[in-house]
């Protein structure tokens, strides 16, 4: 069996893959990604064309589920982005950005629960994947917030 191993930046040597899901952590190309598809959604793009990133999906499949994009596929080594809009808007437009490379905002579980009710889709970097704080409340887990529509 061959075992694989990832460098951590953070700690001084390396650490093996075993299956586990890991924390998504917000790096310069998504949050590229995410103002590119903020910018989009202010002039009413209908059709966004990426230069294919695996960084992307996760992001990506999130942005899907709650209903921010319509579609999302990949065509000759281009990742093609459908944005939705309901009544001439999107809730993209009001993307806020939290973690950023030099700066990770952690939410404990404890806190989650102390949050009744939010207008606005919190996604969070948690153990499982993406998920939003309803998510996070269901399977009892805190992560990091990645950013907030």
């Amino acid at each position: 069996m061959v075992e694989q191993w990832i460098e951590n930046p953070r700690v001084g040597g390396s650490i093996p893959l075993l299956g586990i899901l890991f924390k998504i952590f917000m790096n310069v190309s998504q949050i590229n990604f995410l103002i590119k598809l903020k910018n989009s959604a202010k002039y009413l793009v209908e059709e966004i064309f990426f230069v294919y990133n695996k960084n992307y999906d996760n992001i990506l499949s999130f942005l899907y589920k709650e209903g921010f994009i319509q579609y999302f596929f990949l065509r000759n080594n281009k990742l093609v982005v459908g944005l939705r809009y309901f009544l001439g808007e999107n809730n993209l437009k009001g993307v806020i950005i939290i973690s950023r490379p030099s700066f990770y905002k952690n939410i404990r579980y404890k806190d989650i629960t102390k949050i009744k009710q939010t207008n606005n889709v919190v996604a969070v970097s948690t153990d499982a994947g993406i998920l939003n704080l309803y998510d996070c409340k269901k399977q009892k887990i805190g992560g990091k917030i990645l950013f907030v529509c």
